[in-house]
């Protein structure tokens, strides 16, 4: 549980600390997006309470659940929070990556899309999930 938290931890710096960089040495590259993934306009209340959601179903399985890799738990909940601290202070999410060839994204933008890779890949695998 303490490294989950630890992970969690570090991984939303790294997402926040790339935000504030980005913003303010490469404010060119900085997209303001107001939807959810990949710019989809939804209703900013309904993303901050789908977000709050997930941060409490992170943490039932977290006490519910031992996992053999805790990957999924913690690419997920560092996701949520790094983009739901931009939501409650910005009103929107810092975006920065752009390749010009995929919507623009940012690290916790990242962390979601491989922990969507992740359960899916422990779909396949259900021996990864066990009762505590």
């Amino acid at each position: 549980m303490k490294s989950l938290t630890i992970w969690t931890i570090v991984l939303v710096t790294l997402d926040q600390l790339s935000k504030f960089l980005a913003s303010h040495f490469f404010p060119g590259l900085i997209y303001k997006n107001y939807g959810s993934a990949f710019s989809m306009p939804i209703n900013q209340d309904l993303v901050i309470a789908l977000s709050f959601l997930v941060i409490v179903s992170a943490c039932y399985f977290i006490y519910k659940h031992s996992f053999e890799h805790p990957t999924f738990i913690v690419l997920m909940l560092a996701g949520t929070l790094g983009n739901l601290i931009d939501r409650i202070n910005y009103g929107y999410v810092i975006d920065f990556i752009n390749f010009k060839v995929w919507p623009v994204f940012n690290f916790a933008d990242v962390y979601l899309s491989l922990a969507i890779c992740y359960l899916g890949y422990t779909y396949f695998h259900k021996e990864e999930f066990s009762n505590k």
